[in-house]
């Protein structure tokens, strides 16, 4: 996974793991707890041919934020 600012620079990758992977099912993935330049990332999704959904958290010093994106496109 990788997230990048609207100006096109990266602003952290985590590693992705799919699971109960189907061409024509839904699978289910996992953000393992990732830390990227003192930040921690973690979190998890599903996947399926025609949508995407994904909520992850970063946690830092003192701040813990989460992002919930409920209906993605897959490109």
């Amino acid at each position: 996974l990788t997230t990048k600012f609207s100006d096109g620079n990266v602003h952290f990758t985590a590693p992705i793991v799919l699971s109960n992977m189907s061409l024509t099912g839904t699978a289910t993935f996992t953000i393992t707890s990732t830390v990227y330049v003192g930040n921690t990332y973690a979190g998890s999704g599903t996947v399926s041919p025609t949508s995407a959904t994904l909520s992850f958290s970063e946690d830092t010093t003192g701040l813990h934020t989460t992002y919930t994106f409920a209906s993605m496109s897959n490109i």
